[in-house]
């Protein structure tokens, strides 16, 4: 070994995202891993992965070095730094306090306002299941679920993995495959999933 080579490898940080939503967590490991990044869903990981999705009542759990990357939640949080997140996804329609969350890391979502970033539209149930778009800031597609209760974890997902840097097409793709499928991946369990 000669003076320019380490000896010591070095070991990208885990991006954290806190997701409150267990459909939404589920549909974005999913979306993640398509698009090529090892992710996990449980603080109880090998290898560290690129992306750590986990609910606000596990990060007491975590060990080891995060970067609070993109957060979720749908109610406040006491004591809770959002600022430390590079992006906030929340409902439009959130009631807490927004005034801890910088302009510009907020993503907001809906399925009923117009005025979010990210909304869901032209909601129609079909044979199969239910069809939409999410319109987004300059961005528009069509995506088909099993069931209307997948549209806000749909559209969480989506949101956060736009926040990750994943191209809205793939994200669009993923979420097709995903649920045009009779699975069902809306799931209370959806935590236990790496």
């Amino acid at each position: 070994m000669n003076g320019s080579e380490s000896f010591y490898k070095t070991v990208p940080a885990v991006r954290l995202i806190v997701m409150e939503n267990p459909g939404a967590a589920a549909a974005l490991c999913r979306i993640l891993k398509e698009s090529g990044y090892r992710t996990a869903c449980s603080p109880d990981f090998g290898e560290p992965p690129a992306y750590l999705v986990l609910p606000p009542s596990r990060l007491r759990e975590v060990r080891g070095e995060t970067v609070p990357f993109v957060l979720s939640v749908e109610r406040e949080w006491p004591g809770f730094r959002t600022e430390k997140f590079a992006r906030c996804v929340i409902d439009s329609a959130f009631s807490g306090d927004r005034r801890s969350i910088p302009a510009e890391k907020l993503v907001t979502y809906s399925a009923e306002s117009d005025s979010a970033d990210f909304t869901a539209r032209n909601i129609r149930k079909t044979d199969e299941g239910v069809v939409f778009e999410i319109v987004g800031v300059g961005v528009i597609g069509r995506v088909r679920l099993a069931d209307e209760k997948q549209i806000e974890p749909c559209l969480i997902a989506a949101c956060a993995a736009v926040s990750c840097g994943i191209p809205f097409a793939d994200v669009l793709g993923s979420l097709n495959r995903l649920f045009s499928a009779k699975e069902k991946v809306y799931s209370e369990t959806a935590f236990g999933v790496s």
